[in-house]
């Protein structure tokens, strides 16, 4: 039978830290777990298993790029200016200042277009 690892175990055999265990297993990633109750525990020849199946995708990606033990180059595309956070933003009818501000000065030029005058003739006269 196979031995059941501790979180932290199995995250000194993956050489990568507790809490990125816990997240990888919180968000069903990484090598499958037990739960025992509240304890996650890993079965060593499914992390082992897990380990084996990772460094096989690694060889093979290296391999199809050409770049297995070649020390080859890698081109990143250049990333232009941050996108625009529209209707899909997390806090839906959050406005920026800058947003504020822009809209603040399109409505000063409607109505000086449409014949207001805006600041202190606006206000109304005693």
């Amino acid at each position: 039978m196979a031995k059941l690892l501790t979180l932290e175990e199995a995250a000194d055999r993956l050489a990568i830290a507790p809490a990125t265990l816990y997240k990888w297993h919180a968000a069903k990633k990484g090598p499958r777990a037990t739960k025992f109750g509240r304890l996650i525990r890993f079965r060593s020849d499914l992390l082992e298993e897990y380990i084996h199946e990772k460094t096989e995708n690694r060889e093979e990606a290296e391999e199809s790029a050409g770049t297995a033990g070649e020390g080859g180059e890698l081109a990143l595309s250049v990333q232009g200016q941050r996108g625009r956070v529209h209707g899909q933003h997390k806090f839906r009818g959050h406005v920026t200042s800058r947003e504020r501000r822009a809209r603040r000065a399109s409505e000063r030029e409607n109505a000086n277009s449409n014949g207001r005058l805006s600041g202190a003739d606006d206000l109304p006269i005693r």
